[in-house]
């Protein structure tokens, strides 16, 4: 049973347990809003009447805006797996409170109103962390075979709790739901503990969580939406279809909870009722989703698929104003929730995909967090006028459906020719991540776009079509494809082996055989793993024999594909299969090393070991991706040893940041090492950005006063990538004291080189090679404060002021000076802003006076602190000019201190100068 189910919805090795968790998490959260919702609604109706609703979406719009708000302030400084538990056990706290005062029969209607509007809050805080979690559990490929699980588990939650309803509403009141509710949410605390137990260690810090960003920013996102609805129509239309979807929504619920509260006038009767119903349109939304929606998005594309919901609700609300009753108000809440959560949300989802990822994120944002409220805000205001104030009938409010459905219709086809045209242009620009497609590409138009696309001469375009034909299903893609077999492109060529793989196209297997010899490495390997998986033939037999080949690119393809598969490795992999590629040339051990990389079996580590200190460069480098792969600790004091040396520093960085948060603590202390070399010192930073995590944060922040000017750059550096990356993460106040550090540097360098220019000696000689390094270590330190800057306020801003300050044009400037002026606190911005202004220099130390500790008044005290300082070009530079002005007497006690300093730089800087003078 569980190797079916496993076949039958792809779970893969290490997925079983945080599936499950999370399927099972789904099912109790929907489960227990389907709940609340048809017991919030018919406590209210009953109590308050129908009259009442259309005050109480307006509300409802209003309030979970403003809270949405203040929870995005609030969430922002909590890890994600606490926030959730909190906000758990606060909801069971509330559902605990509301059941109390309900059973304190305090008939109040702000008790109904409030209660409503809470469970509106509800909903959107549960399923809103619900995703945040499942997005932090899964990575984009396992999300896009693995949510469609998640999604039908939650179908079946409510379909559930719709029931339950049914069945206890008139058995036990009610009121008393709320406790098979916070039975509901032990249980989903339960799992989401389980579920976190199961992320993945090597992959958790370098991943964000995904929070949404502070509320400034949220704003500023908005802006930026803005901007982009101006400059594209094609978002534009988006919005509007959405809008009016939720406003029709909003209307067609109203009719259907006043028709049926008129028909139940019992609250117990009425929460039955809706919760009976609610169930059995969620069967039909799943049965139409899983038997019809697929067929009908590939047969007629996104054209028709975003035109079913608008259609559907034309025609039943033509029918509950010609004639009004059960079976007309069931037909119009059909097609509502028959349509909308299954083929339109996927229609609607189709329209997202030509946007850019990164605005396609913002703009979904946007749309949940103001479109969907003032929609259904306008729904209520609407209802008012025509409900309550012009004194419609239920029937007669159809009109206003009908109205309004109309211009949805109108809209859709404009969207449709829009999406159609921006398909073709984010193709051309390869502006869709195929890794993010939460479902196939099942639209005509769509495919014959990409189809077209691989007769582009541009590979990239073709590899990046390959790539996104991979989701499209029972499409003949063999006919495009096949001729790619024999492009030019290696890469080309690779793809198409892979997406033949992927598609099992077996028909195609004599075409990818004569790819067994191809020139390209990577090539013959999916050749030979095509072959291997879809061959008739005896495989063994067949390995056996490449194995034998005198080929040596077909023989490293075989050992590769022998240690990605178990079954073949049980059957042919061998210590003497290894040890006879370790015998052969560089060739033949690079590709032992690449094979390596995917054998889990720690006897065959050794091997690894070994092949880390071969002397051939192309060896060593392939040995290095594969102990980053393998990720044993045995590896990782070899891989800080490599990055002392230029052709393995990039690789064994990236491999050591794939190790995770487990070697941060060794990183840490071989960064603090004095006796390490500086070259691996200075790359140490970089790696713990790659790791990413709160964790690498406090270390970089730990490591920050540090006396090493390079160094401290490469410390900083790495610090403004993890800011970027992971706003979330918090930076405390040593980022303070470092920007004091900076600014205390700064102005003692540009003292010192006033007092070069203003009083360069008696023999009135030019110290030139000093002003120049004196000028380019100001340049370097007011860099670095930005930087740091930047670590505190918003980087794009803060990087655009950096430019501004920067540039020759004065008004672009002086522009810069205001903002910081805007944002910077009163002390920063009288020691920062005089640097950033046009002032003489006499006049910014001045300024500083008081505020920075500048220890030296003359020229011979400023030359006596560069030769002190820690950055070795300044001290070797300043002793230098001192050299060639025949002022060593003056300093000559400094200058044979310099003898003894550990910098060889500096040593001979000085030496020259002592016997220079000699």
């Amino acid at each position: 049973m569980r190797q079916f189910l496993r076949k039958a919805v792809d779970i893969r090795r290490g997925e079983g347990k945080r599936i499950a968790m999370m399927a099972g998490y789904s099912f109790v959260i929907i489960a227990s809003y389907d709940i609340l919702k048809p017991m919030t609604r018919s406590l209210f109706v009953s109590n308050l009447g129908a009259a009442q609703l259309p005050w109480l979406y307006m509300l409802v719009a209003l309030v979970v805006g403003i809270f949405v708000l203040f929870y995005i302030k609030f969430s922002s400084n909590v890890p994600l797996d606490r926030l959730i538990f909190w906000t758990t056990l606060f909801l069971a706290g509330n559902l605990l409170f509301f059941r109390w005062l309900l059973n304190s029969n305090i008939n109040s209607p702000v008790l109904y109103y409030v209660l409503f509007i809470w469970a509106s809050i509800y909903g959107v805080l549960t399923t809103t962390q619900f995703w945040l979690l499942a997005n932090y559990l899964f990575n984009a490929r396992e999300a896009k075979r693995l949510f469609p699980l998640l999604t039908a588990s939650a179908i079946l939650g409510g379909i559930m709790g719709g029931y339950f309803t049914r069945l206890l509403a008139t058995e036990i009141g009610t009121p008393n739901l709320a406790f098979i509710c916070i039975g509901f949410l032990g249980i989903s605390l339960l799992l989401m503990k389980l579920a976190w137990r199961e992320r993945d260690p090597f992959l958790e810090t370098g991943r964000s969580t995904q929070k949404p960003a502070e509320t400034s920013q949220s704003f500023k996102k908005v802006g930026e939406v803005f901007l982009a609805i101006r400059k594209s129509k094609h978002i534009a239309l988006i919005m509007a279809v959405v809008g009016i979807t939720f406003m029709v929504v909003q209307i067609t619920e109203f009719q259907f909870i006043t028709y049926a509260s008129e028909k139940n006038p019992n609250t117990d009767d009425l929460t039955g009722f809706l919760g009976f119903w609610l169930s059995n349109l969620s069967i039909f939304a799943l049965f139409f989703q899983v038997g019809f929606a697929t067929t009908i998005i590939r047969r007629f594309g996104v054209g028709v698929t975003i035109l079913f919901l608008p259609f559907a609700l034309l025609l039943a609300s033509v029918w509950v104003f010609s004639s009004y009753g059960f079976i007309a108000i069931l037909g119009l809440k059909f097609g509502d929730r028959g349509f909308r959560h299954s083929i339109n949300r996927v229609g609607t989802e189709l329209l997202y995909l030509p946007i850019p990822p990164h605005l396609k994120k913002d703009t979904k944002a946007f749309i949940d967090m103001f479109v969907d409220r003032f929609a259904r805000g306008l729904a209520g205001l609407i209802l008012l006028i025509s409900f309550s104030w012009i004194g419609l009938s239920v029937a007669q409010i159809s009109l206003v459906s009908i109205g309004l459905i109309i211009v949805w219709v109108v809209i859709s086809f404009a969207t449709y020719r829009e999406y159609v045209n921006s398909f073709r242009q984010a193709i051309a620009k390869r502006q869709i991540d195929p890794d993010l497609l939460a479902g196939g590409l099942n639209d005509e138009a769509t495919i014959n776009s990409l189809i077209i696309s691989l007769g582009s001469r541009n590979e990239r375009q073709i590899v990046y079509a390959l790539d996104l034909l991979e989701t499209v299903e029972d499409v003949d893609l063999i006919p495009p494809i096949k001729p790619l077999l024999q492009h030019s492109s290696p890469e080309v060529r690779f793809h198409t082996l892979q997406l033949m793989r992927r598609r099992a196209e077996t028909s195609l297997l004599a075409d990818a055989e004569l790819l067994l010899f191809d020139e390209d490495e990577n090539v013959q390997r999916e050749a030979v793993r095509f072959y291997a998986e879809f061959t008739k033939d005896s495989i063994t037999k067949s390995l056996k024999k490449w194995l034998n080949d005198e080929n040596l690119g077909l023989r490293g393809a075989t050992l590769f594909c022998l240690a990605q598969s178990p079954d073949l490795s049980k059957k042919l992999l061998s210590h003497e299969l290894i040890q006879s590629f370790l015998k052969g040339g560089k060739e033949s051990r690079r590709h032992a090393a690449g094979a390596l990389g995917v054998i889990k079996d720690e006897t065959y580590f050794g091997y690894l070991l070994k092949l880390l200190d071969d002397p051939e460069t192309s060896v060593k480098i392939q040995a290095i991706k594969s102990a980053g792969k393998i990720r044993a600790k045995n590896f990782v004091p070899i891989l800080i040893q490599s990055m002392e040396y230029r052709d393995y520093r990039k690789v064994s960085g990236q491999a050591l940041g794939s190790y995770g948060v487990s070697i941060i603590e060794t990183l840490a202390s071989t960064q603090t090492d004095e006796s390490v070399p500086i070259q691996i010192r200075t790359r140490i930073p970089r790696v713990l950005s790659l790791i990413g995590g709160q964790e690498a944060v406090d270390v970089l922040l730990e490591m920050l006063p540090q006396k090493n000017e390079t160094l401290r750059y490469q410390i900083i550096k790495a610090l403004n990538k993890l800011r970027t990356r992971f706003p979330e993460l918090k930076f405390d106040k040593r980022v303070d004291q470092a920007l004091v550090d900076e600014l205390n540097t700064y102005f003692r360098i540009l003292a010192t080189l006033h007092l070069t220019k203003e009083n360069p000696g008696e023999n009135d000689k030019k110290f030139n090679l000093l002003e120049r390094v004196l000028q380019e270590r100001l340049d370097d330190h007011l860099d670095r404060i930005f930087r740091l800057l930047g670590l505190q306020y918003p980087p794009r801003d803060i990087y655009n002021a950096y430019a501004a300050t920067t540039s020759e044009n004065r008004s672009i400037r002086a522009n810069a000076v205001e903002f910081l002026d805007n944002i910077l606190s009163n002390d920063l911005k009288r020691i920062l802003l005089p640097i950033v202004e046009e002032l003489p220099t006499e006049q910014v130390l001045q300024k500083a006076d008081g505020l920075i500790d500048i220890s030296f008044s003359d020229r011979k005290k400023a030359l006596e602190s560069l030769i002190q300082e820690n950055d070795p070009l300044l001290s070797a530079s300043a002793i230098y000019e001192i050299g060639k002005n025949g002022l060593v007497e003056e300093f000559r006690p400094l200058i044979n201190d310099a003898l003894k300093q550990k910098n060889p730089l500096v040593q001979e800087t000085a030496n020259l100068v002592l016997k220079q003078s000699v």
